[in-house]
């Protein structure tokens, strides 16, 4: 039975992937850097998601221009990607009513394995 609540992601034995939406102001000049540079602050807050669905759900509310993907290797980003165009394309087939073909377009995603007390914590968490 699939648990209620879980840590989904693309990963592999190095790395784990993340995303995060920026404005085009913030995400352009990361993109050409191929790391974060200002307007970015590190003195700011912001929430990684581990799952691209997640993704698409938030920047869908807020209204978010820019996908980013970051690839994290012990601490470290170790690559960053821009989705636009995927996250762009999957919203467009979704309002279509296409969301087989949407579906099709998210990286593979399975249970990220936690530390057994994590786990409890975010089983319990209501």
């Amino acid at each position: 039975m699939t648990p209620l609540r879980q840590i989904r992601a693309d990963f592999d034995a190095s790395t784990i992937v993340v995303y995060q939406a920026y404005r085009s102001a913030i995400a352009d000049p990361a993109l050409a850097s191929g790391r974060f540079v200002p307007p970015f602050s590190f003195n700011r807050m912001t929430w990684i998601k581990p799952s691209l669905p997640w993704l698409l759900h938030r920047s869908i509310q807020v209204g978010v221009g820019r996908s980013l993907v970051r690839n994290y290797a012990e601490e470290w980003v170790v690559a960053l990607r821009d989705l636009t165009p995927t996250v762009h394309k999957i919203g467009a087939l979704v309002r279509a009513g296409q969301a087989a073909k949407a579906q099709r377009l998210l990286p593979p995603e399975r249970p990220y394995p936690l530390d057994p007390v994590i786990a409890r914590r975010i089983q319990a968490a209501t």
